[in-house]
């Protein structure tokens, strides 16, 4: 699967970004920074690194298109 790689603690900082950053599924993406942070914050990840990030990010190959009957209904909501 394109954009999926395996994510270690080992990885410096810049190179979690640019798998993360090629990953073409959103929630993966979402799981993998989620997980990149609190990797971070626990101290797991200790060097920045000079990876470059790639020249497009991942995407889905298509947006998942719904018709307007099964989208929920948008309101403006008047600021108190």
């Amino acid at each position: 699967m394109p954009g999926q790689h395996m994510m270690t603690a080992r990885h410096t900082l810049t190179d979690r970004l640019c798998i993360i950053l090629g990953t073409d599924d959103p929630a993966e993406k979402a799981g993998q920074t989620r997980q990149l942070v609190a990797d971070w914050h626990g101290g797991r990840i200790t060097g920045i690194g000079t990876a470059t990030p790639p020249d497009r990010p991942g995407r889905p190959d298509r947006p998942e298109l719904k018709p307007p009957s099964d989208v929920a209904r948008r309101r403006i909501e008047p600021t108190a």
